[in-house]
């Protein structure tokens, strides 16, 4: 009876939020996708179980049901309680410019963590920093443990296929590998222990599985310092290096790899007794590419939850304001990937571990896009 009651209600809310978009807006892709874009893939599944209990099997083991009268409140509102911009926003001008959209929600923290766009001052990126030796010998032993355990792999075959890796944010590190007594993630910077190390990996994990792999590991701190430019300018910088290579090679695919400055609570995840740092996908809606790369990155986002379910955070999407650049470069590829791997408080095996499964699942999808 209970069940019966809240199904009720929220099929109530769904169909009332339904026929006000239809009744407002054109019937598009378009207008459907915005209309849910606040619910969850496994909150959406979660609605349908409440009328087949069937369904329940497609949901991942670490799902926690949602209350009912917080979803009904979402999506009657369009507010979400986990962020008060979404009241504020109607209210203060302007303020929902500086927020993304959200593509894919994981309801595992809140939106303000993600892509911060105000990386530190270029002369604390010059500071010399102690590196932590004893985690990265343990870290180093742990990685070769895990070469050991290393299974089978999917092989894309004899095919010319190019895949550009590169840093924007090369001095992007982690708080355990360094020697510092502070706890703050704009701290978590070094010159050589850094998220091109990921990127080393992720490179090697893709031409174990065919690719040709270019590597760009340029020392963004020191090419920016020579220029006497600063951080905010990292992507005009990166965009030279980048057009550079596009200019030189057959590039297919890119790869802008960075480390996000959230927590390990939000960036961790254990799956098969490993520990993963959990990885998103960013797109930049300020370019005429913006649809292919969102398709792409969507797309490559769904593979790795429906094999790993849990490890990929948000898709997030942004305009180009003020203070928010919005393009990320993607203006020159339809598939550039701007993906975050971990936080400031992973350990490089942890992200180890992700790119190994990321270098995976895009090979599978390289094949079906071949496919067709």
């Amino acid at each position: 009876m209970k069940y019966t009651i809240i199904s009720l209600f929220l099929t109530f809310i769904v169909t009332f939020v339904t026929v006000m978009i239809l009744l407002t807006t054109e019937i598009s892709s378009a207008s459907i996708k915005q209309a849910i874009s606040n619910i969850s893939t496994d909150n959406f599944l979660y609605l349908i179980t409440l009328e087949n209990r069937s369904f329940e099997k497609a949901l991942p083991e670490t799902f926690k049901k949602p209350s009912p009268l917080d979803m009904a409140f979402e999506l009657g509102t369009d507010i979400s309680i986990k962020d008060i911009r979404t009241l504020l926003g109607r209210e203060i001008p302007g303020l929902t410019l500086y927020g993304p959209e959200i593509i894919i929600n994981d309801d595992s923290d809140d939106v303000p963590r993600y892509v911060h766009e105000s990386p530190p001052p270029l002369d604390s990126l010059l500071e010399e920093k102690e590196i932590n030796e004893d985690s990265l010998k343990e870290n180093k032993q742990g990685a070769e443990k895990e070469d050991e355990d290393e299974g089978e792999f999917t092989n894309i075959g004899e095919e010319d296929v190019t895949v550009l890796i590169y840093h924007t944010h090369s001095w992007e590190s982690y708080l355990p590998h360094l020697k510092t007594s502070e706890d703050d993630p704009d701290s978590a910077s070094h010159n050589e222990v850094n998220i091109t190390l990921v990127g080393e990996r992720f490179g090697e994990e893709l031409e174990k599985r065919g690719f040709n792999v270019i590597m760009d590991s340029t020392n963004m701190t020191e090419e920016l310092h020579k220029r006497n430019w600063e951080t905010y300018q990292s992507y005009d910088l990166s965009r030279e290096f980048l057009q550079k290579h596009i200019d030189e090679n057959k590039i297919d695919f890119i790869f802008d790899l960075h480390r996000d400055s959230a927590r390990k609570e939000t960036t961790t995840i254990k799956i098969n007794e490993e520990k993963l740092a959990r990885p998103f996908f960013v797109v930049g809606q300020g370019h005429d590419k913006y649809e292919e790369n969102l398709l792409h990155a969507s797309e490559l986002h769904a593979l790795i939850e429906q094999e790993y379910p849990g490890l990929p955070r948000k898709l997030l999407s942004y305009p180009k304001t003020e203070g928010r650049n919005g393009v990320y470069n993607q203006d020159l590829s339809e598939q550039l990937y701007l993906m975050e791997v971990g936080g400031v408080d992973n350990m490089l095996e942890e992200s180890y571990n992700t790119v190994e499964i990321v270098a995976e699942m895009f090979a599978r999808y390289y094949l079906k896009l071949e496919e067709g």
